[in-house]
């Protein structure tokens, strides 16, 4: 019997395979580095959160805090936002890091509303 025509299917078999498993290890590998740059820019946008929130407690311990701002870093923006809470004794803060690259993360926090100091007034120095 003449065998010459069997090493062709099955090298084209072998070929077809190996190009399989290299299509998906390429699939894998692009998957892989998406997933880090979207784990990279959380972990940017959680550091602004830290400065902002580093700066937006030192303002309101200085009393310098408005309704909403923002503060620039070299890595990105935050902006911050008090919202009243009439239905309780919080303020809710809202902080959202911008990450230059396009990366944004969010974090928001109830703060105690300060106490009034009308009660003061109303004691007589004799």
């Amino acid at each position: 019997m003449d065998h010459k025509g069997a090493i062709m299917p099955f090298v084209l078999v072998i070929c077809l395979i190996l190009a399989g498993l290299v299509g998906h290890q390429a699939v894998l590998l692009t998957f892989e580095r998406d997933g880090l740059e979207a784990q990279r820019m959380f972990l940017m946008g959680n550091i602004l959160l830290e400065k902002g929130e580093v700066n937006w407690w030192e303002a309101y311990m200085d009393d310098e805090t408005s309704s909403d701002g923002s503060w620039e870093f070299p890595e990105g923006t935050v902006h911050y936002r008090i919202t009243p809470n009439d239905d309780s004794d919080y303020d809710i803060v809202t902080l959202n890091a911008e990450v230059e690259d396009g990366g944004n993360v969010q974090h928001q926090y109830f703060v105690q509303k300060a106490e009034n100091d009308d009660e003061d007034d109303d004691i007589d120095e004799d």
